[in-house]
């Protein structure tokens, strides 16, 4: 049985919690660790993991787990699905247990996350989205309001074998109006999730770098393509000028794209 894998990208652990919470804390002040659990395994491999809930001081509440499958969009945003839908769903091999339960107040108690990889499962990444959500201990008065809410994180199984970090860049748009803005076109077209990052180099017409505009890291999914934007306020002499974008991904190359754009009187 393979361990989880140690947290270990706390930007992406930030992302997640702001992309995935619907509210941090919500009414009753219930709390759930980690945001995201991660896992090693083997195909035919069953693996384990906690997360841990922390109830409402002074009030017992009943929660419920459950799962749903996610993905970006071209954006960046977050899109939630019915779990088992999207074809690099781990949602298929995952259990929660006990998906009802109750937390007294003032008290913590954990949950199990565990799951078997299917045998014939080919390496690279596989994911979905965990939610605990409250649930009224009583039945709501018809002229009452019930107040819920729910708070989630992601869950990534990462299936050994022979994994491939592999993408390109396929265009690069670029826009000048008192400064500039473009986007990329990233694709993932390996197994394994990327995490790009890089740099825009501002060129004259005679080859030589005026600006430079790094490019944070982002995330993009296996098979999944990312709209990566740019943008600053900066000062160019009318002209010609070339945007050469180039990224790292973690892949044996780097990949890019450059864009003409005119800076007018």
């Amino acid at each position: 049985m393979r361990k989880m894998i140690k947290r270990r990208n706390i930007i992406w652990l930030t992302l997640l919690v702001s992309l995935f919470t619907r509210s941090l804390v919500f009414s009753l002040n219930v709390a759930v660790s980690p945001a995201v659990l991660e896992f090693l395994a083997e195909p035919g491999e069953f693996f384990t993991g906690e997360l841990e809930i922390t109830g409402a001081k002074e009030e017992t509440v009943r929660m419920r787990a459950y799962l749903e499958d996610w993905q970006f969009d071209r954006g960046g945003a977050v899109n939630f699905f019915a779990a088992g839908t999207l074809p690099r769903s781990a949602a298929g091999w995952l259990r929660i247990e006990p998906a009802d339960f109750i937390v007294p107040a003032g008290e913590k108690r954990l949950i199990r996350v565990f799951g078997t990889v299917p045998p014939e499962t080919e390496a690279g990444d596989y994911w979905a989205a965990f939610f605990v959500e409250s649930i009224p201990l009583l039945p709501a008065k018809k002229s009452g309001v019930t107040v819920t809410g729910r708070l989630g994180g992601s869950i990534t199984v990462t299936v050994e074998g022979e994994t491939e970090k592999k993408a390109q860049v396929t265009y690069m748009n670029v826009c000048w109006e008192e400064g500039i803005t473009g986007k990329i076109h990233f694709v993932n077209e390996g197994n394994v999730r990327l995490n790009p990052h890089g740099r825009v180099e501002i060129r004259d017409i005679q080859g030589k770098s005026v600006e430079t505009i790094l490019i944070p890291e982002a995330r993009v999914l296996p098979g999944q393509e990312r709209e990566i934007r740019f943008g600053r306020k900066i000062v160019l002499e009318k002209g010609s000028y070339v945007a050469l974008a180039i990224l790292d991904y973690g892949g044996e190359k780097l990949v890019g794209a450059q864009a003409v754009f005119e800076v007018g009187s």
